[in-house]
C-alpha cells in the first residue's frame, strides 16, 4: 500500500498529520502533495450540487443504503477532487475497508481514502466555524545506483553518464515507486502512477522507445501510455508488463519468440500478448530467452462451458457479419420474405436476443465469482532447450537429438525452430487433476526466472524448480536437468519438527535465494561465483566454493531480520527490517556497492557501509546484468529538508502528469 498522511493547513485548532488509507477502487495522488479546501457532504451526496463540491475534497460519512462506489461516483460527477469517506463506527477503518461491489471492473477516476470516525467527526465540526484546507501528501522514494554503468544501466546524468561506480550513488529523488527490475545491461522503473521508465542499452530494442539508441537517463514508454501496469518482469533484454484488469504487453530482444509473437523480429515499442487479452495475469516472470506468466482462468460446469460457447458464436457471427463473410438476409431470402418484413422481424429478433445475451453475461459473470472458481494457470513461451519452458520432452534440446537421430549435419537454425514457441502454453503439471478443486500443491503465487532456470512458489509456501540444472541450482540433490516442475522437499530448518515455509525467492543465472516465514535466508546451486554466500567453513577455515545440491541456510544474515531478498545474474542483495542492505557474490564493475570488493568475488554477505552511513534506509532492490538499482523506504513527499542534488530526473514529456482531474507532479524536478 502506497503511504499516504492527510495534513490539516487550517484551521489551528485541527492542524496536523492524519491517516489516510486510499481505496482500492480509485486511482490514486502517487506523488507530490495536493491542497484544497474541504467540504463537509454529511450521508447524502445526492442532495449536493456542483457549486458546493467543485475543486474541493468532499468529506462524506459511509452509509449502507448506497454502495462506497457509488457515493464516490456521485462526488466525481460533482468534479470533486478527492473524496474522504468516514468510518461511521469506532473501529480501526483497515478492519472494514471501502469496496467496490462484486464483479465491478469500473474505477474511479479521483482520488479516494478512507479515515477514522474521531477524525471525520473533527473536521467536520471544525468546517462548520469555517474554511478547512487539507492536502494529501503521497508517499515517494530515492532511488540508488551502482556497479556498470558503459550503457548507461545505472540511469546517472551529466559529468556520470555512462561510467560505473563502486559506491551507491544518488539517481532519482521523489518518485512513487512500485517495482525496479534489471536487465543484462537495462533498467526498468513502474511507478504508482503506471507510468513505466527504461534506461540502458537499446541494442535489440529494450527500452521500449522506438528507435536504437541507448540512454543514460530514465525515459518514459511512450507506448503503454494510458494503460494501468500492475506489474513488471525483466528478462536478459526483454520486459513484460501485465495490466490491471486484463492483458500482458511485451518488447525487446524476441530472438526464442520470448516476447509471446510468431516471428523472431525485435520488438521496439510495447505491443500486447493476444493470448492475454482476455485473461488477467497476476504474476510475471522472465529469463534469459524465456517467459512466464501466471493468469486467472475459470473451473467451469458443462452448463457454464455450453453458455460460454454460445456467446462466443453469437460474437463470432456478428463480426462475420461485419466484415462481409457472411450475409446477415440469407435467412431471409430463402424464406421469400420482402425487405420489410425482413426488417420487423429482425428488429424482433435482436432485441430478443440482446435481452439474452445481456442475461446469459450476468448470470455467468455470478457463476464465476463463486468461491474456488478460480483457477491459477501457469504459462510458459519462449526458448526452452533446458526444459525451462515446464512441458516435459517437448522444445529440449535433448528431445530434439533423439527426433533427428543424433546426425551432426542438423543445422543450428532447425534446432532453435524446434526449441522456441511464440505461443503461450499451459504448463500442464501444474493444473487441477480430473475431480480435484486444486492442484494439491497449493496455488501459484509467484513466478520466478533467470538464466534457463524457472522457478515457483505457492500458497502452501512449496518450492517449484525446473530447468537447466548444470550446477545443481534446481536444489533437488543431483545436477540432472528437469522439463517439468519439481518439489524441492529436503534442506529446510525443522520448527516443532514441521518444516519452514518460503515466503519468497530469488534466482541468479547459476543459483537460487529463499526466505522463509522465520526470515532464514536458504542458497543453493553454483559456489564458484560467491552466490552462495556461505564465506568460510568452521572447521577447515577455508572458502566454500563446492556446487550446493540442496538448500543450505546462509548463517550471517539469517539472524539479522532479513524482509526481502533479490540477485542479479551473478550476485545478491537482501534488505533487513531496519532497512540495510547486505551484497554478495561476483563483485567486478562494483555491482556490490562495496568499495573494498570493486573486483574478483565477495563469498560472503557485506554490509554497504556507504548507505548505512548516509542513513538510507532501503525498500526496494534489484540487480542486473553487473549493476544493481535500489529504492528507499517510502517518506512523505513535503519531506525535502536538507536533500542533496540527485543525479537524474524522471518525468514524461511535458513535465506533470494529468490523471483523471488531479494534476501528479514531484516536489521538486532534479535536472
Amino acid at each position: 500500500m502506497v503511504f499516504y498522511t492527510l495534513t490539516v493547513e487550517s484551521p489551528a485548532s485541527v492542524a496536523g498529520d492524519y491517516d489516510a488509507f486510499p481505496v482500492a477502487f480509485s486511482e490514486q495522488v502517487n506523488e507530490g502533495v495536493i491542497t484544497y479546501p474541504c467540504v463537509d457532504c454529511g450521508a447524502d451526496a445526492s442532495k449536493l450540487k456542483r457549486r458546493d463540491v467543485h475543486n474541493r475534497i468532499a468529506l462524506h460519512v459511509r452509509c449502507e443504503r448506497k454502495s462506497d462506489l457509488k457515493v464516490c461516483f456521485e462526488l466525481e460527477k460533482l468534479l470533486a477532487k478527492a473524496v474522504l469517506l468516514v468510518h461511521r463506527n469506532n473501529e480501526d477503518v483497515s478492519k472494514d475497508m471501502p469496496c467496490a461491489p462484486l464483479g465491478s471492473l469500473t474505477k474511479l477516476r479521483i482520488p479516494a481514502f478512507a479515515i477514522n470516525r474521531s477524525d471525520g467527526q473533527a473536521l467536520s465540526k471544525a468546517a462548520k466555524d469555517g474554511p478547512v484546507v487539507l492536502s494529501l501528501v503521497a508517499g515517494v522514494n530515492d532511488l540508488y545506483s551502482f556497479g556498470a554503468g558503459e550503457a548507461g544501466q545505472i540511469g546517472l546524468s551529466n559529468e556520470k553518464a555512462f561510467k560505473s561506480f563502486s559506491v551507491p550513488q544518488p539517481m532519482c529523488r521523489d518518485k512513487s515507486v512500485k517495482m525496479i527490475a534489471c536487465g543484462l545491461q537495462h533498467s526498468v522503473c513502474l511507478l504508482h502512477s503506471s507510468q513505466v521508465f527504461t534506461w540502458g542499452n537499446n541494442e535489440f530494442g529494450q527500452l521500449g522507445t522506438g528507435h536504437r539508441k541507448p540512454t543514460n537517463s530514465p525515459t518514459y514508454v511512450e507506448g503503454l501510455k494510458g494503460l494501468q501496469i500492475e506489474a513488471l518482469a525483466v528478462g536478459g533484454s526483454h520486459n513484460l508488463v501485465s495490466l490491471a484488469q486484463k492483458g500482458c504487453w511485451a518488447w525487446g530482444w524476441n530472438d526464442c519468440k520470448q516476447c509471446g509473437t510468431d516471428n523472431r523480429d525485435d520488438i521496439d515499442v510495447p505491443a500486447p500478448i493476444k493470448d492475454f487479452e482476455d485473461k488477467q495475469v497476476v504474476s510475471l516472470a522472465a529469463g534469459h530467452l524465456h517467459s512466464l506468466a501466471v493468469a486467472i482462468n475459470w473451473r467451469q460446469t458443462d452448463e457454464e462451458i455450453a453458455e460460454d460457447y454460445k456467446l462466443k458464436s453469437m460474437a463470432k457471427k456478428k463480426q462475420q457479419i461485419k466484415s462481409g463473410q457472411l450475409d446477415k438476409c440469407a435467412k431471409f431470402k430463402a424464406e421469400g420474405m420482402t425487405s420489410k418484413e425482413k426488417r420487423l422481424e429482425d428488429k424482433k429478433k435482436h432485441t430478443k436476443d440482446r435481452k439474452k445475451r445481456v442475461a446469459e453475461a450476468e448470470k455467468l459473470g455470478r457463476l464465476r465469482m463463486k468461491p474456488n472458481a478460480e483457477v491459477r494457470t501457469l504459462y510458459s513461451w519462449g526458448d526452452g532447450t533446458k526444459g525451462q519452458l515446464g512441458h516435459g520432452e517437448l522444445y529440449t534440446a535433448g528431445f530434439f537429438k533423439t527426433q533427428s537421430g543424433n546426425k551432426e549435419s542438423v543445422n543450428q537454425l532447425k534446432a532453435k525452430n524446434f526449441s522456441c514457441t511464440g505461443a503461450p502454453r499451459k504448463v500442464v503439471a501444474l493444473l487441477p487433476k480430473d475431480g480435484q478443486k486444486e492442484n494439491p500443491l497449493g496455488v501459484l503465487v509467484q513466478v520466478y526466472a533467470s538464466g534457463s532456470n524457472s522457478a515457483a512458489l505457492t500458497n502452501k509456501g512449496t518450492v517449484l524448480t525446473w530447468g537447466d540444472n548444470t550446477y545443481g541450482q534446481l536444489g533437488l540433490g543431483d545436477k540432472k536437468e528437469r522439463n517439468v516442475p519439481c518439489i524441492i522437499d529436503e534442506g529446510w530448518l525443522k520448527v516443532n519438527k514441521i518444516e519452514e515455509r518460503m515466503l519468497d525467492l530469488a534466482l541468479t543465472n547459476y543459483s537460487m535465494l529463499a526466505l522463509s516465514t522465520n526470515y532464514h535466508v536458504y542458497s543453493w546451486g553454483n559456489g564458484s561465483g560467491g552466490c552462495l554466500g556461505y564465506g568460510k567453513d568452521h572447521t577447515t577455515g577455508e572458502i566454500i566454493t563446492d556446487d550446493e545440491l540442496k538448500p543450505r541456510i546462509i548463517d550471517k544474515v539469517s539472524s539479522r531480520g532479513v524482509m526481502e531478498i533479490a540477485a542479479g545474474h551473478h550476485h545478491c542483495l537482501v534488505r533487513t527490517s531496519v532497512g540495510q542492505l547486505y551484497t554478495w557474490g561476483l563483485a567486478s564493475s562494483g555491482r556490490l556497492g562495496l568499495k573494498e570488493h570493486d573486483e574478483g568475488v565477495c563469498y560472503e554477505p557485506e554490509l554497504v557501509a556507504s548507505l548505512e552511513k548516509a542513513d538510507v534506509e532501503i525498500g526496494l532492490m534489484a540487480g542486473g546484468g553487473a549493476h544493481s538499482i535500489v529504492a528507499t523506504s517510502m517518506f512523505p513527499a513535503d519531506d525535502v529538508a536538507g536533500k542533496f542534488p540527485f543525479s537524474s530526473a524522471m518525468e514524461p514529456p511535458g513535465g506533470p502528469v494529468v490523471q483523471g482531474n488531479i494534476l501528479l507532479s514531484a516536489c521538486c524536478v532534479i535536472s
